[in-house]
């Protein structure tokens, strides 16, 4: 299965009323062959939905808190 199937597979899934935060782990070989299954932490919120963001802000800011790294992407998909 492809990355944009599983992705748009995954989009699919989502509740379109209200915010959802997604662990996501995946294999991954590094260059010297070792195996990997590193993290990624998606948070999902419907367009227009400016109280459920606010609302579940405390919980990413708490999420943020425990976490090594944090990288945001803004990421608009024409099939949600």
């Amino acid at each position: 299965m492809s990355r944009s199937s599983c992705l748009s597979q995954l989009a699919e899934e989502l509740p379109s009323h209200e915010p959802r935060y997604i662990l996501v782990t995946y294999h991954y070989e590094k260059s010297d062959g070792r195996v990997v299954y590193p993290y990624c932490m998606i948070f999902s919120t419907p367009e227009g939905n400016c109280e459920a963001v606010l609302i579940s802000m405390r919980s990413y800011l708490t999420y943020k808190s425990v976490c090594l790294n944090v990288v945001r992407i803004r990421l608009y998909l024409s099939f949600l």
